[in-house]
């Protein structure tokens, strides 16, 4: 049998060169194709069963087809019949969100291959805990020469950003946001110019 389809990002428009993997009981492995320049794609030689599909490129939420929310979990499989010629579904795939910032120390220094984690806030038995975003292509990244850090292909949510250097253990650690921030800056130039005088 064979199963076709055309994953869209908004806007109807083709999501090309996007990755398609089909998994089931009846085949020993995940099967994979790319989707082509008007976003479709093709399994051939498909046993019957019940597959489900997941489409991923990179600054996109892996999406599942059937899923409820965009990096959602998989969601309704597609059935394949012996005889029977396999449904023509959509997969509509959403844009990732990005988180990007600069990495700086006690200073205001840019801070060069920092660890940069993102976990996602989740309610959980009537607690907010932190937990690793599901699905997410790159889960660790590393501070560029000017600390700056991108992640990308985030699905909707809210996060927190956690950072470390190799052999260093940070303890107390609170939640600091902006003007946090700013005010230590201030403090600092004002430091430099008193001693300036």
């Amino acid at each position: 049998s064979r199963m076709s389809s055309r994953p869209c990002r908004r806007g109807d428009r083709p999501l090309r060169h996007a990755i398609v993997t089909a998994t089931a009981a009846e085949i020993p492995g995940p099967r994979q194709v790319v989707t082509d320049d008007d976003g479709k794609f093709t399994f051939s030689d498909l046993p019957p069963g019940r597959y489900s599909l997941a489409v991923e490129k990179p600054g996109y939420v892996k999406t599942f087809y059937g899923s409820r929310r965009p990096g959602g979990t998989p969601g309704t499989p597609v059935a394949v019949l012996a005889g029977q010629p396999a449904p023509n579904i959509t997969i509509r795939v959403a844009r990732g969100a990005v988180i990007a910032g600069t990495v700086r120390d006690q200073f205001g220094t840019p801070v060069s291959s920092a660890q940069v984690t993102v976990k996602q806030a989740v309610i959980a038995n009537g607690s907010r805990r932190m937990v690793d975003v599901p699905n997410l292509r790159v889960a660790l990244t590393a501070t560029d020469d000017q600390g700056r850090y991108r992640t990308y292909g985030l699905p909707p949510g809210e996060y927190a950003v956690f950072c470390s250097l190799p052999a260093q253990n940070y303890r107390d650690v609170r939640e600091t946001n902006s003007a946090d921030v700013d005010a230590v800056l201030r403090g600092l130039r004002a430091g430099r110019n008193a001693a300036a005088m």
